[in-house]
């Protein structure tokens, strides 16, 4: 998020005069704010929004309607995966990260899960 975009500028903007108006901490932000700042966190991811807003993380999950998931197991039959079978991979950490892969072909998603949650 390191420009923003259009969208979340004007999320920020938004925010920020709700806060002046309202006088900010301790007050329950309008529900359209929190939609609007869900929309922002589907693209930039949950953690990055909720910094740059300055708005709580599990807050902002629950207004995408998501809940913070622990660690679930997929089996994958290598037989059900062919070569030319393409392969989407969508990882969500925790801490609202994500990892979303669009591979043509066989990938080693045991690697590559390590990897996401060692990182």
């Amino acid at each position: 998020m390191a420009n923003g975009g259009e969208q979340f500028r004007e999320v920020r903007r938004r925010l920020e005069e709700w806060r002046r108006q309202s006088g900010g901490r301790g007050r329950r932000i309008p529900a359209e704010l929190w939609s609007a700042a869900a929309a922002v966190a589907r693209r930039e991811g949950v953690s990055a929004t909720a910094t740059a807003l300055r708005l709580n993380a599990a807050r902002l999950r629950r207004s995408m309607g998501e809940e913070p998931c622990g660690t679930e197991f997929v089996e994958l039959d290598p037989r059900e995966v062919s070569a030319s079978s393409q392969i989407v991979v969508r990882l969500i950490g925790a801490d609202g990260e994500q990892l979303w892969l669009e591979l043509p072909g066989p990938i080693d998603l045991v690697a590559l899960v390590g990897s996401f949650w060692q990182r």
